[in-house]
């Protein structure tokens, strides 16, 4: 009979980790973020021009942070071409630096940077910083947690 409750509980506890779990690598919980911009050169100037298209914030599931490149700016060529530029973004927050990215030989078209952080506590009314260098030219963008 002790043998059975015994049983019964080591099954009660393995449903309720289980539970557990599959709770926590389902609900939105890993800060996620998106900065769009493009580059052009206009005529008559010696450095590109930085444009934000867009920036967002988001809460992703672990399960997307653990697979995804973390802790890194990742950036992309969404349209145009290769070119003679150099690309940097550094995001900081509170002051501290949390993540970087380069890119090199960037043209004129459009970019996008995307960054994926593990859980961490965050103030509403602390703006993620990033900041974006291209040859010179220094953009930075706030992108506040919800």
């Amino acid at each position: 009979m002790a043998e059975r409750g015994q049983a019964q509980i080591a099954v009660i506890v393995i449903i309720v980790i289980f539970i557990f779990l599959n709770l926590f690598m389902v609900q939105p919980i890993s800060p996620s973020m998106t900065v769009t911009f493009s580059i052009q050169k206009e005529p008559g100037t010696a450095y590109p021009k930085l444009s934000l298209l867009s920036a967002s914030y988001a809460k992703v599931p672990i399960t997307v942070t653990l697979t995804a490149t973390r802790d890194q700016a990742l950036i992309a060529r969404l349209t145009g071409s290769k070119g003679i530029y150099s690309l940097s973004i550094g995001v900081s927050y509170q002051g501290r630096q949390i993540a970087q990215g380069k890119m090199d030989s960037v043209g004129e078209g459009t970019y996008e940077a995307r960054l994926y952080l593990f859980p961490r506590s965050e103030d509403v009314g602390i703006p993620y910083i990033w900041r974006t260098q291209i040859d010179g030219v220094v953009t930075e963008v706030s992108v506040w947690p919800r």
